[in-house]
């Protein structure tokens, strides 16, 4: 057997085993996705439970936790909650993050509180 032969024969060895070690790592860059939130989740039966002139300031609290913002105007007292999801495509185990192409859904349940109890609400989501 020639010395050229030999050299080939030992090469394919090497050969498989980079090709499992391509195929490891391109199995390994699927795509996976980060899933974050913040806030306390905003759930439907919640809000369909509010009952203008009867829920108290204390019992939204209660069901949505401390407000994200508050503000006053002529109407009264506005408490904001908002539950934000985020969804972050990541790439080879996390080490590549794809902001870009990130989504949001946020969901955000305005309160009006005139005289201790809720005058009015409203709840919107929106998706980025």
């Amino acid at each position: 057997m020639s010395l050229r032969r030999r050299r080939l024969i030992g090469a394919r060895p090497v050969a498989a085993a980079a090709a499992a070690l391509l195929a490891a790592l391109l199995a390994g860059g699927c795509a996976t996705v980060t899933r974050t939130a913040v806030g306390v989740p905003i759930e439907a039966e919640r809000v369909e439970a509010i009952r203008p002139g009867e829920t108290t300031e204390a019992e939204i609290i209660g069901a949505f936790g401390e407000p994200a913002g508050i503000s006053r105007d002529g109407d009264g007292d506005k408490l904001v909650f908002r539950y934000e999801q985020r969804e972050v495509p990541s790439y080879f185990g996390g080490l590549v993050v794809n902001e870009k192409r990130a989504s949001v859904r946020t969901t955000t349940l305005e309160v009006t509180i005139r005289n201790g109890k809720v005058s009015s609400y409203r709840l919107t989501t929106t998706e980025k």
